[in-house]
Formats: structure tokens, sequence, C-alpha cells
């Protein structure tokens, strides 16, 4: 017993951790305004990431990884999105602070419960309802008190939300459970790095720069601070670290504690991000931070409470609930994996695992 609480401890501090790493080094990287390389950048972390897949399953340290071109076509529409909702939000990063740009994350969250209702007829609560305006109120009052306010960054904001949701929806939609996590995230990286590099290189983000003639991206990361580069190279490893550890908890965690630590990080987040990158809000905008993080918690912990209930009702999706507990995930855990570009199969996140749900409840 102790052990099998030791592992949930380290599993869930490990999500924590690197999720929170992962959010600041992305704001390092992505908001100097002498280093305007975010499709290569994107790119570097798509290419690290297929390489240590591939280098793992070679080792047999991972599940083997091969290129199947069945699924390949199925994950091109979905990658495209994927690139998109990337793209979208290493602008809003370039141009908001981190707490502004964790808040209004939650505006994704409400549009794909909302989303989902309307399509699916997915059930809400009354505390998700209430949870769900309590996020809209948080975000709007947090613009209204950010004296770095960016229209520019604004609307790269809101378009992050509207690829989120397309995204989230054509993962719902058209990626069942036809191939392992490794594999839809190993082929859904390897689409984006193919994208961000023809990209980058039209974007000129690769043409010859300075009296060496050498590529711009290159050249221009080399002159850069040490500790810049070590933020770089963090960056690039750290999406497939929290990938990792994302799946470990969903392993030997209760659904409660992942929808918790997957809500809870984000206040961290936003903290460390305003002393470190001098966010400037008034006092209204910092209360419009806290009471959108605290309703994000009451989010998570709402949505667990709607599934038990429903799970209560089915005995057979019981049964099925007790091999996979981690469906009492939610929109914002969903939200968080697909943005580090693990494309999670449908049992492991509450908003698309109504479809497991229904596959459940009709064996």
């Amino acid at each position: 017993m102790r052990e099998s609480q030791s592992e949930a401890m380290a599993a869930s501090a490990s999500y924590f951790v690197t999720s929170v790493c992962l959010s600041l080094t992305n704001k390092a990287v992505f908001s100097r305004d002498d280093f305007d390389f975010p499709l290569s950048v994107l790119g570097s972390q798509a290419l690290v990431t297929v390489t240590l897949l591939f280098v793992g399953s070679q080792l047999q340290l991972s599940p083997a990884v091969h290129f199947d071109p069945q699924l390949a076509r199925r994950m091109a529409p979905i990658t495209l999105l994927f690139v998109s909702m990337l793209w979208t939000s290493s602008k809003a990063l370039r141009y908001c602070s981190v707490p502004v740009v964790t808040i209004f994350k939650n505006l994704a969250v409400v549009a794909i419960t909302v989303y989902e209702r309307a399509v699916y007829s997915d059930r809400s609560s009354v505390g998700v309802v209430l949870s769900l305006m309590c996020m809209l109120a948080g975000s709007l009052v947090a613009g209204a008190g950010d004296l770095q306010f960016s229209s520019v960054g604004y609307s790269w904001m809101l378009l992050n939300v509207v690829c989120t949701v397309c995204h989230l929806a054509a993962v719902r939609a058209w990626l069942r459970h036809t191939a392992s996590s490794t594999a839809k995230t190993f082929h859904n990286q390897l689409f984006a790095l193919v994208i961000f590099a023809v990209a980058a290189v039209m974007a000129g983000e690769w043409r010859p720069h300075g009296p060496s003639q050498l590529p711009a991206f290159p050249s221009r990361l080399a002159a850069m601070p040490r500790g810049f580069q070590a933020g770089f190279l963090l960056s690039t490893v750290l999406g497939l670290l929290i990938n990792i550890a994302s799946f470990w908890a969903l392993q030997v965690t209760s659904g409660t504690t992942y929808s918790f630590v997957g809500a809870s990080n984000k206040i961290p987040s936003a903290v460390l991000g305003h002393f470190l990158f001098s966010s400037d809000l008034t006092t209204l905008g910092w209360l419009g931070v806290i009471f959108g993080l605290a309703s994000g918690l009451g989010f998570a912990i709402s949505k667990y409470r709607l599934q038990q209930e429903a799970q209560a009702q089915k005995s057979p999706a019981r049964a099925c609930n007790r091999v996979q507990p981690s469906s009492s995930g939610g929109s914002g855990e969903a939200l968080e994996e697909l943005e580090r570009g693990a494309l999670l199969p449908a049992a492991n996140n509450g908003s698309i695992g109504a479809a497991r749900d229904r596959r459940c409840s009709t064996s």
C-alpha cells in the first residue's frame, strides 16, 4: 500500500512539475524580442519528441513505433489543427503575460464544454455550469485589469481558443481506439515536424544570415546567452517528459487526483510567470486570475462528481471504469494533453470519455 501511495505521489509530482516548467520555458523561448523563430522552435520540439520516441522504441524502453500509412491518413487533418493550435499559442505567449494566457485558456474549456453539450448531449450539472460561468467572468475581469493589454496578443489568444476547440472536436469525431497513444503521438509529432519545417523555410527563418551566410535560426541560437540556450533545449525535452509523466499519473492515480493536479498546476504557473516575466496586472486583474483559477478547480471537481453519478447508474460502465479510472478528467485535462502533443485515447479524459462509456454500456 505504501509503495503504491509513494508511486502515486511521485507520478502526480512529476506531472505537476513538468507542466509548470513547460509553461514557463515556452514563455521564455517565445517572448524574447531578439529571438523570433517560433516555427523553428516548434519544429525542434517535434523533432526531439519523434527522435526520443524512435530511439526508445529501438532500445525497447518504450512501445514499438513504426510508420502506419492508414493511421497517417487519419491523423493528417487532426495534425493540421494541432499545428494551428500550437502556432497561435506561441504567438499569444509572445504578446501576453503568463497569468493572462493561463486564465484565458479557461475560455477553451468553456467552449469545449458547450460544444460537447450541443453536439453530443453530454450531461452538465449545476456545479459545472456555475464553474464555467465563473471561468468566463474571471477571464473578463483579468483582461480588464491587464495593463499590458495588446489587441494583437488577445486576437491570437482568441484564435487559439477556436483552433483548440476545433482540434478537440476533430479528435473526438475522427480518432477512436485505432492505435496506441504512443503511435498517435509519434505520427502527430512526425507530421507536425514536416509542417513546421516547411513553414519555417517559407517564412525565412532558415535564410542565409550574417557574414558567414549560415541559416538564420541556428546562427542566432548560437549567439544567444547560455541561459536562453539551456531553456530552449529544456523546452524540447519537456514536451516528451510531460507526456510520460501524464501517462504515468493516469495509470497510478485516481481520476480525482489527476483532475485536481491538472487544474492546480495553473496556479504556480501564473504566480511564477508573473515574477519571472514581470507581468503588469492591477489588483482587479489579479482578482480575475485568482477567481478564474479557483473556478478551474471547481470545474474539475464538479466534472468528476457528474461522471461518478453517471457511472454509478451503469454497472458495466462501472466495471470498465475500474480498469481505467482516469476517465474522470475533464475538458481542461484533455486540452492540456492535446497542447503537448499527447493524443490520448478516449478513455484517458472525461471530455472524450463519453464514447467509452457508451461502448461499455452496450457490452
